[in-house]
């Protein structure tokens, strides 16, 4: 029992020159189509993961740093001024 590998490619004994020109074209360019489809999403999912991340690390030193700033802001007991004595 043997069994056929699929391949984009038809056995050329199988086939006329024309249904073996236009057949082979037509599987070979969906074939690249969809590989490169594949690698388009795969690379964008893994350039917004990326991107995601570099937010989040932005996110967290801006918090920082409205954290320090507020820190700064607040006056200090000896920056009051003083009631006026009668």
């Amino acid at each position: 029992m043997s069994e056929q590998i699929h391949t984009a490619y038809p056995d050329p004994k199988d086939a006329t020159p024309s249904e073996f020109t236009a057949d082979r074209v037509a599987r070979l360019v969906t074939e690249l189509g969809v590989g490169w489809a594949k690698y388009g999403i795969t690379i964008g999912r893994l350039a917004l993961k990326q991107s995601a991340k570099a937010l989040e690390t932005t996110s967290d030193l801006l918090g920082v740093v409205a954290q320090k700033i507020e820190k700064v802001a607040e006056p200090k007991p000896e920056d009051k001024p003083e009631p006026p004595t009668a």
